[in-house]
């Protein structure tokens, strides 16, 4: 499919185009002189001629991963206007200074905003995303990821009683508690690996650490936890919560890996102050 057949006015190219293969898709390889004479290149076809497409850009990123991308797409980014503004017949190469993996989040944020839905993120994509956008100078990316830095701050405190935990506990919330750090997983749970019922049966209303570290061999899981920290129990009431009950393994988080939950959560309180 010719991305250039496309109305001028569609920002989007098609899949196929970006790579993805299909029982239709041919490849074409260029049989030349160095071509091994033990292999027969058989049903050969020559690609169709292009015009030249105009209408896009292909953006290398640093990492030499490219992207082909519609002009007009990329028109919020102030960095490339010139680019984006140009007047050449010919397709015209461009070089970001973000890692493929970003600027592919930073290309769902364009396709998103083009479509007039809203972009959803994790928050602690956020300060990624913030460096692309300043890097772009894409002011409403720009803002959206300060609005979350900001909703998050907001949310965060340092003094949580235990008595206010239980009770929101009591009203539908789903607050647990881990080495005195308060994460609200109310609307996370459903989104748990390994179901939503594990968590309501074992770990509210308790120290849940333990609960953590047993069931969570990959410290990737601490990931999560910048995303769902509110804050930290008050220092005068983590002698009135209690070990979990149904829970018949370790009694104690392993020194290790306290060591490496607090060193995270650490890293969590710094990222609130950026």
């Amino acid at each position: 499919q010719d991305p250039e057949a496309e109305e001028d006015n569609d920002l989007f190219i098609p899949d196929e185009y970006r790579g993805i293969l299909a029982t239709t898709t041919k490849i074409f390889i260029d049989a030349d002189a160095s071509f091994p004479g033990e292999f027969e290149l058989q049903g050969a076809a020559l690609p169709r001629d292009a015009k030249p497409q105009a209408n896009i850009v292909d953006v290398y990123c640093d990492d030499e991963e490219w992207f082909p991308v519609k002009k007009r797409l990329l028109q919020p980014c102030i960095t490339l206007a010139k680019h984006v503004l140009s007047k050449s017949t010919e397709r015209e190469t461009i070089h970001v200074n973000l890692d493929c993996c970003t600027f592919d989040k930073v290309l769902r944020y364009l396709e998103a905003e083009a479509r007039g839905e809203q972009f959803h993120f994790e928050l602690h994509e956020t300060e990624q995303l913030l460096g692309a956008a300043a890097e772009l100078r894409l002011i409403g990316l720009q803002r959206l990821c300060e609005k979350a830095l900001g909703d998050y701050h907001s949310s965060i405190r340092d003094e949580i009683p235990w008595e206010e935990v239980k009770q929101r506990n009591a009203n539908g919330e789903l607050l647990i508690v881990i080495d005195g750090c308060v994460c609200n997983i109310t609307n996370w749970l459903e989104h748990h690996p390994g179901g939503n019922t594990i968590i309501p049966e074992q770990a509210v209303n308790c120290d849940a650490t333990v609960l953590f570290e047993v069931y969570h061999a990959s410290r990737e899981s601490f990931l999560f936890l910048k995303q769902l920290y509110i804050g930290e129990l008050r220092v005068a009431d983590r002698h009135l919560v209690p070990p979990p009950k149904h829970f018949t393994g370790q009694n104690e988080p392993s020194a290790t890996f306290l060591e490496q939950l607090r060193e995270f959560v650490g890293q969590i309180k710094q990222f609130k102050t950026f």
